[in-house]
């Protein structure tokens, strides 16, 4: 019933919301949840150095 989702992750805890992402993407696209149309994911970390262990990952999931 919510048009708008925010995916809110720490650290490590972006794994699964990289999992949960792509599958209301896909969702969404084979009309399951049509009524949704914005999801938004944010990361937060210590320092640069842990986004560059997932840049390769999050980035492939921004291009969906």
């Amino acid at each position: 019933k919510y048009t708008h989702i925010v995916l809110i992750a720490g650290g490590i805890g972006i794994t699964p919301m990289i999992a949960y992402y792509r599958y209301l993407y896909h969702a969404i696209q084979d009309g399951l949840y049509s009524h949704i149309h914005t999801i938004q994911l944010v990361w937060s970390m210590r320092n640069e150095d842990d986004a560059r262990l997932f840049v390769d990952t999050v980035s492939v999931v921004c291009a969906v």
